[in-house]
């Protein structure tokens, strides 16, 4: 998924010296010299002080310059990363997260091909959940664009997603042969589950994405909504394969108090003794 002074000082001027004699000087029967005695002579030359406190000057003056080219950078470095998060969907990818693998385009189909580890979510953009990431080199059957081109749907299994589509960043993928596909209005984002503060004695997770909270341990059953990147619940239970962990989530959401969430996201904690748990 990209931001002088400089002070010098001149000698002070003195008053000039008059060559014209003063009263006291017309009973004198030597005539007044015009010409400055040695001390009466302005130098024009800057001190050993002087040329410290340039010296100084000059000094501080580059350190300022090097200091805000520094920020700058840092900025602009800064500002990379945060359009690659907003725009991009590559950064929270990681190679240990679950594979979509995709079915094989047909020939002379439109497809495209993951350049890295790229998130494959329900809908267009970082706020909807994630089903896994394609890895380096997947092809991929390509059958629409967003409205703003920047992500692509994609033919996957239902096993995944009942629909058979997930969405790819297009900042990540290399299209090929998509001139013609339509564009696909995004679908509503799912609404958010919002779990009750967790007792943290016992075991708890954090998610590390978003996510969507099931009915079940799998993605064919009914999705109650999404919990955000970060969300703290408490852990009841764990799918026998250990693939999902029972959270707890109110009941105005789900009868039984329990909605399911993929292990594969979440951080636990004191998971040591969570019973298997059957839906």
């Amino acid at each position: 998924m990209t931001e002088q002074n400089q002070t010098s000082e001149d000698p002070t001027p003195t008053d000039p010296i008059s060559a014209e004699p003063t009263p006291t000087d017309q009973f004198s029967a030597d005539p007044i010299s015009t010409e400055p005695t040695p001390t009466d002579q302005v130098s024009t030359e800057p001190t050993s002080s002087d040329q410290a406190s340039n010296g100084s000057s000059t000094g501080k003056t580059i350190g300022i310059i090097l200091l805000a080219l520094v920020g700058v950078a840092v900025v602009l470095v800064l500002g990379y990363f945060l359009a690659q998060a907003i725009s991009g969907d590559s950064n929270t990818a990681d190679a240990s997260d679950p594979t979509v693998v995709a079915p094989t385009p047909a020939p002379n189909a439109p497809y495209l091909v993951a350049n890295t580890h790229v998130n494959v979510r329900s809908g267009p953009g970082t706020q909807y959940p994630v089903y896994g990431v394609s890895s380096p080199g997947q092809s991929a059957e390509v059958t629409g664009v967003s409205p703003d081109y920047m992500w692509w749907v994609i033919r996957i299994p239902t096993s995944v997603a009942p629909d058979g589509q997930g969405w790819m960043s297009a900042d990540y993928v290399t299209v090929y042969n998509t001139q013609n596909v339509p564009v696909v209005q995004p679908p509503p984002p799912p609404p958010e589950v919002q779990p009750p503060p967790p007792d943290t004695s016992g075991a708890y997770g954090v998610t590390t994405d978003v996510i969507n909270v099931r009915a079940g341990p799998s993605n064919q059953t009914e999705s109650y909504g999404k919990v955000p990147l970060g969300t703290t619940f408490q852990i009841v239970g764990i799918s026998d394969d250990g693939k999902w962990y029972a959270a707890s989530i109110p009941t105005a959401v789900a009868p039984d108090g329990i909605g399911w969430v993929n292990a594969n996201y979440v951080d636990v904690t004191n998971a040591d003794g969570v019973p298997i748990t059957s839906p």
